[in-house]
């Protein structure tokens, strides 16, 4: 998989940042890289190099199944020894590949005296598992050298990743990401929102327990909210807890969807099924087998590739396969303290999808991506900022400086789309939708204005409402086209003025509209 050209900065990483830091004296470097930046492909490359040389034993390490699999296959020409759970230790080979808690049950036997050491999702990299292995790869190996990576270069418990890095080397950002079409922009909805206000914190976070009590009540809306803007495409919501994400696929199915949850207990087998089916959609694909709804508990986050989920379809229906069906949707119905878990779960929607992906069988059809949609439930936005927003990660910190522009509560501030209820960082002026944007204000006077729980937009002025019912409408004509339906434009109306236009209001919110493209 993913054997295409490298991109420019992660080739200049493997050409100049990696050896400049080396000729520095730095063995340990931390590569910061967004989500679907290409991580794994920047270690492959150095790995290709290092073996070709034939003097340096390479290890790749993850904490987790998955991300021990998905390497597999991007490594599967070097012909890498796998170490996983389960399976026999594999004989000594110059490339092995390990999860972390499997290897430090097994025995390390070095090749060669020089060991390359690959740690992925490294924010991780500084907890007791990780640092027992690398003392002990530093005991057996005369030359250690890491390569750490991961998006979000650090903790909620503010360990600092400099007890492992010498440096950091961060090649580009998810700004410069978005602008290349590298990932998707995604388009955040400020909708009815979980309290969280009160809640206890216990080891830097929420109280899950406690948190469930209120997410709970909160599950028609988080339903109602997907319906109005997946448009058929399957979606990924984070819930509080086991029972909060089992609560949720229940009233998704019961909304006419088909859903499945999904947490770490789920048994293997099972798990590859229900991803398998999400990668080949449901009611947009029209396919029996798929789902359009995973509600899961911290399984869609670190290292969740959604198209190498498409490979296990590949193998339960083989050449019955339908096309891959992308990721247009993410609900986040988990208020959390933990910037890291957020940035995480946000940037798997991020991934870009054409009309063909590369598969390990293969190129494959897709249906493109036409968006992605984040639904934000917990007002995680205003605690941690926007995917776009560059931080200045330090290596002896376990918390990045977010240069957003806070509140005096703490809160990020952000603008409002008074058309489709988007929120956008500070510094836009315009949405997607191509409504004017609302001025910045802090947390306390936009809710004091658009209300604490939902934002009802105050249409009391004529012209006001008329302006915001052409938008929709205009919005809503851009997505459809000639399949437009003005129930769904009234809908929408309604559920940000809780009110209903009339018929007249109706026939100049089109004529406005379709004026527009004349």
């Amino acid at each position: 998989m993913g054997f295409g050209v490298s991109r420019a900065y992660q080739q200049r990483f493997v050409d100049h940042d990696l050896p400049e830091a080396w000729r520095a004296g730095h063995k340990s470097v931390f590569l910061v890289l967004p989500v679907s930046g290409g991580k794994t492909r920047c270690s492959r490359l150095v790995a290709e190099r290092l073996l070709g040389g034939g003097r340096w034993d390479v290890w790749y390490l993850a904490h987790r199944r998955e991300l021990v699999e998905q390497p597999a296959k991007e490594f599967a020409h070097l012909n890498p020894a796998v170490f996983l759970a389960g399976l026999p230790t594999p004989k000594p080979a110059p490339l092995r590949i390990a999860g972390r808690d499997t290897l430090l049950r097994r025995e390390i036997t070095p090749i060669r005296d020089k060991c390359f050491l690959i740690i992925d999702e490294a924010h991780r990299s500084v907890g007791d598992g990780y640092m027992k292995l690398i003392a002990r790869f530093r005991e057996l190996y005369r030359v250690v050298y890491i390569l750490l990576t991961s998006a979000t270069p650090y903790r909620l418990d503010g360990r600092a990743i400099g007890a492992v890095a010498d440096t950091l080397v961060e090649p580009t950002n998810p700004r410069q990401l978005m602008d290349a079409g590298v990932i998707h922009e995604p388009l955040v909805k400020s909708v009815e929102s979980i309290d969280a206000h009160g809640l206890p914190v216990r080891r830097g976070d929420f109280v899950s327990s406690e948190l469930e009590v209120r997410a709970k009540k909160l599950s028609g809306n988080v339903v109602a909210e997907w319906l109005r803007w997946c448009d058929g495409y399957p979606g990924v919501v984070r819930a509080v807890s086991v029972a909060h994400s089992k609560a949720l696929a229940e009233r998704f199915a019961a909304a006419g969807l088909r859903s499945a949850h999904l947490d770490g207990e789920t048994p293997i087998a099972e798990r590859n099924r229900i991803l398998a089916r999400l990668a080949i959609g449901g009611q947009i694909a029209g396919n029996a087998e798929g789902i359009d709804v995973l509600c899961q508990v911290d399984v869609a986050s670190e290292g969740w590739n959604p198209p190498s989920d498409y490979d296990r379809a590949l193998e339960i229906w083989g050449d019955k396969t339908p096309p891959y069906v992308p990721i247009c949707i993410l609900s986040d119905a988990r208020p959390t303290m933990s910037a890291c878990g957020y940035r995480q779960f946000e940037g798997r929607g991020c991934r870009t999808s054409g009309a063909i992906i590369e598969t390990s069988l293969g190129p494959r059809p897709a249906l493109p991506k036409p968006w992605f949609r984040f639904l934000d439930h917990a007002k995680n936005y205003e605690r941690h900022g926007f995917l776009e927003d560059h931080f200045g990660f330090a290596l002896d910190s376990g918390a990045p400086t977010s240069r957003a522009a806070r509140d005096k509560r703490g809160l990020i501030t952000a603008r409002y789309c008074p058309a489709c209820l988007s929120v956008w960082p500070g510094n836009h002026s315009v949405c997607a939708c191509g409504a004017a944007l609302s001025q910045p204000k802090i947390a306390e006077e936009t809710e004091e204005k658009l209300g604490s729980v939902a934002r009802v937009i105050d249409v009391s002025s004529p012209k006001l409402a008329g302006e915001l019912l052409a938008n929709v409408y205009r919005s809503v004509l851009r997505k459809r086209g000639e399949s437009l339906n003005e129930r769904q434009v009234a809908a929408i109306y309604h559920g940000m003025t809780k009110k209903w236009p009339t018929k007249a209001d109706m026939q100049e919110a089109r004529r406005r509209a379709l004026s527009d493209g004349q």
